[in-house]
């Protein structure tokens, strides 16, 4: 039976085998014949390889005859293959294993095994000797550091998981795992340790992204830490993330201010004012602190808010103005001085924001303070006339005039365009970095609709390109959660609207179905519009608009501001689409719809100064054929011709409709990668040679292989656009040069 199962195994007949098998093992047993056992079982383990209890059975049989070595490989395979299941089993299994041969396998396995069960400590007991023997052992740095974790025992966790990390440096995951202990420890010191070390490590190879989403999750959930929050504000401010970084501030002052810690919050606070005075929380935070900090400190925060924090219906300006002025105040000039200039900046900023009421408040604590003083000073004296305020007993500045006499009314100027918060800024930052990427006139078009229907929360946010009193050529809209999408009819009418409104180029129409009925018919209460304007030709590009249907909506200066800023940004990506679509349409050599090597160099300088302006990579490459010059020789120009028009065409299906083609010499091309660094670049280049390579040359010839050369701009702000370039293209050539000295290869400079 044992040689009729050999056959049958070698004639593929598995299941036949087993049975054969099987019965030889039988007579073996009933024969008392061990090895003939020990045989048979062997060749089951073969046959079945996931079955335990024939490892079982192999390793005991095994271990009887004194064989530890083939009893400890079976008992350990057997403990493998139950562990998922049954891990009290599997432990008894591999311990076994592991007494008849304790060897770096079994005791990796036995100590995992521990671990699944929650014991933490045999794990690391059987981990010890083997990491004395070898430090650099990646398997056992890392079962051992989880055990360590596991255990609770950070110190030597750290240490083992920093070996790990010098032999596998993309496993740092770990270490952040670390830093949540010590935190849940209330060892925030030491877990500001550990990421300071993981910081300057993923820094120093750019992978500064990576570090900041695991850090998120850090503070996140030990957001009452204030070692922790003051690393996290660090880094976000390093890395200019101003939201982030406000938010982090707000959560420290918090915590700050429940320890008691006033000195501290203090400080942040000060910090929250330098990134955004405009933030109301400011003022319920100086709130807060009255009382818990000096005087002095207090009115100098204070005066901070005051001269620069604008004022919206949430929250009035604190001041310590507006404290009741005992008259020793006014007795010293200096401070009269400073009070009455302190209260005018206020009065100054209502009536920037239509703030009547406020202004007027403020107007009649100068005139109960300060009586006559609108007769001496012109810029009070306006003040009291732009807010249409004359209290009994106002004094004309002009000598000899009625008493009571208003002056006549001065025209208020026009509010300052000034964004209220500083994520209003990040947030004009962010949607032009993202309208930078875009690589038609509808997608920036539908990207600046949704971005910002998003951000201000409107109902709708309608863009359209086209002229006045015409079809538009592009229109896109975006719908919050709920709202339906509009018909074209409503569309149409609600453009008519707003082009017969004569949109002001500088701050835009708002219209409300107060004063515009018609409005309701489009499903919109109220509307704030911004024109596109062609600046070259100062003619009418579009409109974005955006519509607010479930009440009328008053429009605050800095959200018309906000719109502002996108709405130019759009008009200037959308321009520079239509330039760039233009000179290649005049500037396409005949070789496979490529751009002549003429506008090499007036591409690179503009798509340059673009990425200068947009903070984004560029890469340039440049792909030639190998041993193209005897080629040449050998087919002939005409076929050598026809050979790379063939190779401007897979080239142009191969990229990005963003990325930019060059026919750059009689064998060789060029490709210009927009917001692509040079390391993100190598696989697009393996992609573009390996398309070229599967061409042919005329005549039936074998295909041919193309070496590159790949450079990355090198974008500074501090550096010409024609400087950028004049580098870019020399790092370029000597790539390539590097390239073809070797041979079918690519070399990046």
């Amino acid at each position: 039976y044992g040689r009729l199962g050999g056959l049958l195994q070698r004639s593929g007949k598995n299941e036949e085998a087993v049975e054969a098998y099987r019965t030889a093992l039988e007579l073996f047993r009933r024969a008392g014949k061990a090895e003939g056992v020990l045989e048979a079982l062997e060749r089951l383990t073969v046959l079945e390889p996931d079955n335990a209890d024939v490892h079982v059975e192999l390793g005991e049989e095994a271990e009887r005859l004194g064989k530890k070595g083939l009893a400890a490989k079976a008992l350990l395979r057997a403990g493998q293959l139950v562990r998922a299941g049954d891990v009290a089993r599997a432990l008894e299994l591999l311990g076994r294993a592991h007494e008849l041969a304790p060897d770096r396998t079994t005791a990796l396995n036995l100590a995992q095994a521990h671990l699944d069960q929650g014991r933490p400590e045999p794990a690391v007991g059987l981990l010890l000797p083997l990491y004395a023997e070898s430090e650099q052992d990646p398997a056992v740095l890392e079962l051992l550091g989880t055990a360590l974790l596991a255990g609770k025992r950070l110190v030597e966790a750290r240490e083992v998981l920093e070996m790990f990390y010098q032999a596998k440096p993309d496993t740092y995951e770990k270490l952040f795992e670390l830093a949540q202990l010590h935190c849940a420890a209330g060892e925030a010191e030491k877990a500001v340790e550990v990421l300071e070390g993981l910081k300057e490590r993923l820094f120093r190879v750019k992978r500064a992204k990576d570090f900041v989403e695991l850090l998120e999750a850090v503070y996140a959930s030990n957001a009452t830490l204030a070692p922790v929050l003051e690393f996290a504000a660090r880094v976000f401010n390093e890395l200019n993330q101003e939201s982030r970084y406000f938010r982090v501030l707000g959560q420290l002052f918090g915590v700050c201010y429940e320890a008691k810690n006033y000195s501290r919050a203090a400080d942040t606070l000060e910090r929250l004012i330098d990134i955004d005075p405009y933030d109301y929380e400011n003022q319920e935070r100086l709130q807060r602190l009255k009382g818990k900090l000096e005087e002095t400190r207090l009115r100098a925060i204070a005066s901070r808010i005051t001269s620069a924090a604008t004022v919206s219906g949430q929250a009035a300006v604190f001041s310590p103005t507006e404290e009741k002025i005992e008259p020793a105040d006014l007795s010293d000039p200096r401070r009269r001085e400073a009070l009455l200039e302190d209260m005018l900046v206020q009065v100054e900023i209502f009536l920037q924001y239509s703030l009547t009421a406020k202004a007027i408040e403020k107007l009649q604590k100068i005139f109960q303070s300060f009586p006559g003083e609108e007769a001496r000073n012109e810029r009070l004296y306006r003040l009291y006339a732009q807010a249409q305020y004359f209290p009994p007993g106002f004094q004309h500045p002009t000598a000899g005039a009625p008493a009571a006499e208003a002056p006549p009314p001065v025209a208020a100027p026009p509010p300052a365009p000034v964004a209220e918060t500083g994520s209003d800024l990040a947030k004009i930052a962010e949607i032009t970095h993202a309208l930078y990427r875009q690589t038609t006139p509808k997608t920036v078009l539908h990207t600046a609709v949704t971005e910002l229907g998003k951000y201000l929360r409107a109902s709708r946010c309608l863009g359209a390109l086209g002229r006045a009193q015409a079809t538009p050529s592009t229109a896109v809209e975006y719908c919050a959660p709920g709202v339906p999408q509009s018909p074209s009819t409503a569309v149409l009418k609600l453009l008519g609207m707003l082009w017969e409104a004569n949109l002001d180029p500088a701050n835009g129409a708002v219209l409300s179905a107060q004063l515009s009925p018609e409005l309701k018919e489009v499903g919109a209460q109220s509307v704030l519009a911004m024109p596109l304007l062609d600046k070259e030709k100062q003619e009418p590009l579009g409109v974005v608009a955006l519509s607010q249907a479930d009440q009328v909506r008053r429009w605050r200066p800095n959200e018309v501001y906000l719109v502002k800023a996108v709405a130019s940004q759009v008009e200037t990506t959308i321009s520079h689409i239509m330039l760039r679509s233009l000179m290649r349409k005049y500037s396409v050599s005949e070789e496979g719809g490529l751009l002549g090597r003429a506008s090499y160099l007036d591409m690179l300088v503009t798509e340059v100064a673009r990425s200068k302006s947009s903070g984004t990579p560029l890469a340039v490459v440049l792909l030639e054929l190998d041993r193209g010059t005897q080629l040449l020789r050998q087919v002939g120009e005409p076929a050598m011709e026809d050979f790379m028009k063939q190779a401007g065409e897979k080239l142009i299906a191969a990229v990005r409709q963003s990325d930019i083609t060059f026919r750059y010499t009689l064998t060789s091309l060029a490709v210009l990668l927009t917001d692509t660094t040079g390391q993100k670049a190598l696989p697009v280049v393996e992609k573009l040679r390996k398309a070229l390579g599967a061409l042919k040359l005329p005549g039936g010839k074998d295909s041919r292989t193309f070496s590159a050369g790949l450079s990355e701009a090198a974008i500074r702000p501090d550096y010409d656009a024609v400087d950028i370039v004049t580098d870019l293209v020399n790092r370029a050539e000597f790539s390539l040069e590097a390239a073809r000295q070797k041979g079918n290869s690519v070399v990046q400079q």
